[in-house]
């Protein structure tokens, strides 16, 4: 997922992590399920502002995401 992508790089913009975060995914509860969790990661440990917004801790948490998503189309 790129936005995710973006994320760990510290490019996206809090505008689309909102909006990402705000706008449930009905036909697909597999990305929901990755929405939802990312949420539960926001909840936790954004920081917004520029370049990264989230913690240290928040970026390994979705590059693990990032990780299974890859691990699931092979």
């Amino acid at each position: 997922m790129i936005l995710l992508t973006l994320v760990v790089e510290g490019q996206a913009t809090e505008n689309d992590w909102e909006v990402f975060l705000g706008l449930p995914i009905r036909h697909n509860d597999e990305l929901e399920a990755v929405r939802l969790h990312c949420c539960d990661i926001s909840e936790r440990e954004y920081i917004g502002g520029s370049g990264y917004l989230l913690t240290k801790k928040g970026i390994e948490d979705v590059k693990q995401i990032l990780a299974e998503l890859a691990g699931a189309k092979e």
